[in-house]
């Protein structure tokens, strides 16, 4: 009885204390994968031709078109998300950009491994934990740390 006690006002003492940790988790999460789609859209600027290839052999009509604008939406929405400008609304094209790669070429972008249990297979997920993150901002906000905070109140958008 006396380790549920403990348990419980352990438990109730992280509860006291968890917004602390909002803050530089979310600061962590949009960074972290803000740069991560910043390299992702700069990779496809800087190799349009094998990706144009790419986008075409998975059936795009247009695959100029759809290269140059999934590299923009990861390149400057990965830096709206690094300095948290608008950073719920650039959400949304980025979790579109990832929904369209995890349906048009489903052989890399297992849902869920198939439930293997395997490292690669939950690896091979990359547009699913991108959209996952993504999903995470646009529900959550940016944080304390981000230029939508700072601005909140001027900007509508900023929220």
């Amino acid at each position: 009885m006396e380790i549920i006690k403990k348990t419980k006002k352990l438990y109730e003492l992280f509860l006291e204390f968890d917004h602390w940790f909002q803050t530089p988790f979310l600061f962590i999460l949009r960074v972290t994968w803000g740069v991560l789609f910043i390299l992702e859209g700069w990779y496809k600027f800087s190799h349009v031709d094998s990706n144009v290839s790419y986008y075409a052999s998975l059936g795009f009509s247009a695959p100029v078109f759809m290269v140059y604008l999934s590299a923009s939406a990861e390149f400057f929405g990965g830096i709206f998300l690094v300095v948290g400008f608008l950073s719920r609304l650039v959400s949304i094209p980025l979790i579109i950009t990832m929904i369209v790669a995890v349906v048009m070429d489903p052989g890399k972008s297992h849902f869920l491994g198939h439930g293997s249990g395997q490292t690669e297979a939950f690896l091979s997920q990359i547009p699913l934990v991108f959209a996952y993150a993504c999903l995470t901002i646009l529900l959550f906000g940016p944080g304390n740390w981000s230029l939508d905070y700072r601005w909140k109140d001027k900007f509508f958008l900023c929220r």
